[in-house]
């Protein structure tokens, strides 16, 4: 069965302020998982005179309504240079013998952007045991929870790997999967895999699956 969409919107009564209407939008979704699940996509008060480019029309833009279900949410995409030296890091990771000579590049990273889930999830990658990596996947993990919350989150809704911007907090919450089972804390490992199953049910691609179990074992 296709999902449902229902949208509910209701205007407070104008008082002849310009902030005095009120919109909220409802998505209901039967989505697979998400059976029974209202979603708020926002509660604002919108101005007649709000000007372009204001917080509001920042956050609103990230946030979308997707036609599989609840709102999908787009994190933006990383510069240039964390992408390079990211990529740099990743690939020598393959190599156990090179992992302790890459923890200046990774320092390096953090300094340049310590609110980037990517970076964290490269310092999880170098790490020299599986507690410290499981540490850095949290901080990488809650750092994405961050930057989705000033996007437009609210809880619920779609985060896909096939938007680049989202890529590293997905990978940090695989990471954090990963690392939960080597600990043998399966309630968490648990949860991390029903949470991305939630963020994205076309599930985590083959070449992310494979890559993360190559790193980690």
């Amino acid at each position: 069965n296709e999902p449902q969409h229902e949208e509910n919107h209701r205007d407070a009564h104008d008082d002849g302020d310009d902030r005095s209407v009120l919109r909220l939008v409802q998505i209901e979704s039967l989505d697979e998982g998400l059976i029974g699940h209202t979603f708020t996509l926002f509660s604002i008060p919108v101005g007649r005179g709000d000007a372009p480019g204001t917080s509001l029309d920042r956050v609103s833009q990230n946030v979308s309504l997707s036609n599989s279900g609840p709102p999908e949410t787009r994190l933006p995409s990383e510069s240039a240079e964390v992408l390079h030296l990211v990529a740099q890091v990743a690939t020598a990771a393959s190599d156990r013998d090179l992992r302790s000579s890459l923890r200046p590049v990774v320092e390096q990273l953090v300094r340049l952007a310590p609110r980037s889930s990517l970076v964290w999830w490269a310092s999880g990658l170098t790490a020299s045991d599986t507690v410290e990596r499981y540490a850095a996947f949290r901080v990488g993990y809650h750092r994405g929870l961050d930057s989705l919350r000033a996007n437009g989150w609210r809880g619920s809704g779609f985060v896909r790997w096939s938007h680049a911007g989202n890529v590293g907090f997905l990978r940090c919450l695989l990471g954090l999967q990963q690392a939960a089972a080597l600990l043998g804390e399966s309630d968490e490992e648990e949860r991390c895999r029903l949470f991305l199953l939630q963020l994205d049910p076309t599930g985590v691609p083959a070449a992310e699956a494979s890559g993360i179990d190559g790193l980690l074992n």
